[in-house]
């Protein structure tokens, strides 16, 4: 049994299912840890506790895992979502969602005007649901991966019509 999957320390419980723990019983006196999938909580220093059948304890030296800033994707919803909104519509709430270990920066946009910032925060509020407010609106999504500047953008259209 060369490859064992389960983490058996408590505080390591958020690593089960992600690693696999490779020549834990072998000879060869080391064990590897392999990752299925790395996430940004990885990005700590670990040491090895083992408990042999002596009674005795070896640990490890510490060692670190620096992540190098996955990231995940950038989506935008609209609530209510529909094709179309008349303005009798209370609001349209629009949130850009963005994941990745640097918390990242917002902005939003209306159509191709890049120079008006509309807001900056993950969620944009329509409350004025009128025929002018019609439009493709954007979310600029900034955040740093691997000490590099990354934007990514997402567009949703927004079409306010009357009946």
């Amino acid at each position: 049994m060369d490859n064992i999957t389960a983490i058996s320390n408590p505080a390591g419980n958020y690593l089960t299912g992600r690693v696999t723990l490779n020549n834990l019983l072998s000879s060869e006196n080391r064990t590897v840890v392999e990752y299925n999938n790395i996430t940004c909580d990885d990005n700590t220093a670990y040491r090895c506790d083992v408990h042999l059948s002596n009674s005795n304890t070896e640990t490890s030296n510490v060692y670190s895992i620096k992540v190098k800033d996955p990231y995940g994707y950038t989506v935008i919803t609209k609530e209510p979502d529909k094709t179309y909104y008349d303005p009798t519509t209370p609001f349209i709430e629009l949130t850009c969602f963005a994941q990745g270990c640097h918390l990242p920066s917002y902005a939003w946009y209306k159509d191709t005007d890049l120079n008006s910032t509309l807001g900056n925060d993950s969620l944009y509020m329509i409350s004025d649901v009128e025929i002018e407010n019609s439009g493709n609106y954007i979310c600029i999504v900034e955040t740093i991966i691997n000490g590099t500047v990354a934007k990514y953008s997402k567009t949703v259209t927004v079409d306010i019509r009357i009946g």
